[in-house]
């Protein structure tokens, strides 16, 4: 459903979920289950933290906000949140997960 309705948004939001669970989370999120082909070269600063998945992923796509630096995702996050179509998937599969 949220693909058919928001499909002009999925080149950004592939790019999100591919940035979060392959790179900025990869162990945190356990990326080889989430269609990651091989873990990054080196561990992220938020999945060396030994965070949940959902910590994680909210501090690798966070903005630098001292003492914190910007997560790895953040500027992939930038670029979903300025397509109104990426916007609309990425809120409609927080509702809907698997569509």
């Amino acid at each position: 459903m949220c693909l058919a309705s928001f499909g002009g948004g999925v080149t950004e939001f592939q790019a999100v979920l591919t940035c979060v669970f392959c790179v900025g989370c990869y162990d945190s999120c356990e990326g080889i289950n989430k269609g990651c082909q091989t873990p990054p070269a080196t561990v992220a600063p938020c999945d060396a933290q030994g965070l949940d998945c959902t910590a994680c992923t909210v501090c690798t796509t966070s903005d630098a906000s001292p003492p914190n630096p910007e997560g790895v995702c953040a500027s992939t996050v930038h670029a979903c949140d300025a397509d109104p179509e990426c916007v609309s998937l990425r809120a409609c599969a927080e509702t809907c997960p698997g569509t």
